[in-house]
């Protein structure tokens, strides 16, 4: 199966996944259909994507889970998300951004959050393509609160996870948008990735 869509996002409410700060909202979407929504200009740009429960698959509620762990700072949500063999790749090569596994994933996480003083991490996601064991995701990593340090990254986060039961992220390779290469902290290197399975 493949599903696509195109999504953008504002408000923060409630989620269907019980994360405290995001909604996730969904349409359905047949093999290769693409779907969009454009935001006012009005509206802030705060995430609010809606998937209802009959078209989020296992594997899609995982990479939701990842993104409420890197926007709220919880490692031991991304302990139980990576796959004991998770490894880390960040592109183009030429973001001097060596591979990681598990351990050094997370423990750049937590770096990242001590310099970044765990400020609050927005996220967007303005679409996403699944398959089997797969999913890509292009989203943006930002803060823009007056008393921390503003950052914005936009990337393409491929997926690939394992199956069965118990799903987990076994690989991300984050696709960088070099014009956010200044980005404090590379925040984004750390969540937007690809996920290869086992």
């Amino acid at each position: 199966y493949v599903k696509t869509d195109s999504l953008i996002s504002s408000g923060a409410v409630s989620s269907a996944f019980s994360a405290p700060h995001h909604d996730l909202l969904g349409t359905d979407a047949k093999a290769g259909d693409e779907k969009e929504t454009k935001l006012s200009s009005s509206l802030p740009r705060r995430l609010h994507i809606t998937m209802t429960s009959a078209n989020v698959s296992p594997q899609l509620s995982v990479v939701h889970q990842f993104y409420e762990a890197i926007s709220g700072w919880k490692f031991d949500v991304l302990e139980a998300v990576f796959a004991d063999d998770y490894r880390h790749t960040t592109l183009p090569a030429s973001a001097n951004d060596p591979p990681k596994n598990k351990a050094q994933g997370i423990a750049y996480a937590k770096a990242v959050g001590t310099a970044l003083g765990y400020v609050p991490v927005k996220y967007e996601i303005f679409k996403y393509n699944e398959a089997p064991e797969s999913i890509w995701v292009h989203s943006r990593l930002y803060n823009d609160h007056p008393d921390g340090p503003h950052f914005s990254n936009e990337s393409i986060f491929i997926f690939t996870l394992s199956s069965g039961s118990h799903i987990q992220i076994t690989s991300i390779q984050n696709y960088r948008h070099q014009a956010d290469r200044g980005c404090p902290g590379c925040c984004c290197c750390c969540c937007l990735t690809l996920i290869t399975s086992k």
